[in-house]
């Protein structure tokens, strides 16, 4: 049930063309025969780069897949895609941590800020949702595993970088509604504190899906990083699939939909007569397309992009809720 009434006054008109006035929009993105340097490129000065100690080489030689590199987990029509920057809009990242070791808030902040273009990157909020020794009966050592310099450090890498503090600890869907009330991006982008960004493009894939459908929530697929040692992907690239929820009411994924369309989940519903019709029945199973965005009927509800008037027309996220 939400609950949340919100009063936003910030400006988050983005173009469309609902009212079919004139001749048809031209799309943001186009196709041409070379590939791009999107896995090697970042959007940072030279005087800029040392000061990113976390930023990692992508790159063949580089710091991931024992040297080899990730773009060959990928489709690579991906890197044939070119964008017109001025029709996307601004993004603010809403960033949540707690108990976040090992550095990965730095990872993944700085693989925000480096592969981001500045003119669309809004900000990183970072919402600190550790808590405060003392208050709210939290004991003293509730912040002994978060790194204080971290904090400090990245603000001073960026004064796009925003830490909000939480004095008592608030679960997710709390946090992410605080960053969400300050932001001042066209959309929102909810990230956990342990991703890194791959490509210089990472942003405009997500932001053609909402420019030409401005009720849509655009999801990145999740891939598998080593979060103890390496911080490695030797796993491989995330499975493309759609998101489900289970006979259980448990969120999960499976590869294809529709194949087994007419086998009914409560048989004892149908007659007999039925039932044999329905056998007849042979659907093609539908499987996720690797170039283009696809439907999901639900996703992870942490990693996302929405447009920021849309996000507070749906609700929000429930300030009840605080897992």
């Amino acid at each position: 049930n939400h609950n949340h009434n919100h009063n936003h006054n910030h400006n988050h008109n983005i173009p469309d063309n609902n009212g079919f006035q004139g001749p048809p929009p031209t799309p943001a993105w186009h196709l041409v025969s070379d590939p791009d340097d999107s896995f090697e490129r970042t959007y940072l000065a030279p005087s800029q780069r040392p000061s990113y100690t976390h930023l990692r080489d992508l790159g063949r030689n580089g710091h991931v897949n024992k040297g080899n590199g990730i773009k060959h987990f990928f489709n690579p029509l991906c890197r044939h895609y070119r964008f017109n920057e001025t029709m996307l809009p601004t993004v603010s990242v809403i960033m949540t941590t707690q108990n976040e070791p090992d550095e990965w808030i730095s990872i993944s902040v700085e693989s925000i800020l480096a592969r981001t273009p500045p003119e669309l990157l809004q900000e990183v909020i970072i919402v600190d949702d550790n808590g405060i020794p003392g208050q709210h009966d939290l004991p003293a050592n509730i912040r002994r595993n978060v790194d204080e310099s971290e904090f400090e450090t990245l603000k001073a890498l960026s004064p796009k970088v925003k830490v909000i503090k939480h004095s008592n600890r608030e679960g997710c869907a709390r946090s992410r509604l605080s960053g969400a009330k300050v932001a001042t991006g066209q959309v929102l982008m909810f990230v956990d504190s342990h991703i890194e960004m791959l490509s210089s493009t990472w942003y405009h894939h997500l932001a053609i899906p909402i420019l030409e459908n401005p009720h849509t929530i655009a999801m990145q697929t999740i891939d598998v990083i080593d979060d103890l040692g390496s911080k490695d992907y030797s796993s491989g690239v995330g499975p493309l699939q759609y998101g489900i929820i289970n006979t259980e009411f448990w969120f999960s994924y499976q590869a294809d939909r529709f194949g087994d369309y007419m086998n009914p989940l409560y048989p004892d519903m149908f007659g007999e007569d039925e039932l044999e019709e329905r056998k007849k029945m042979k659907y093609q199973a539908e499987r996720p397309g690797a170039r283009e965005p696809y439907e999901t009927p639900f996703g992870p509800g942490s990693l996302f992009a929405i447009r920021a008037d849309e996000f507070w027309r749906l609700g929000g996220y429930d300030e009840g809720w605080f897992g």
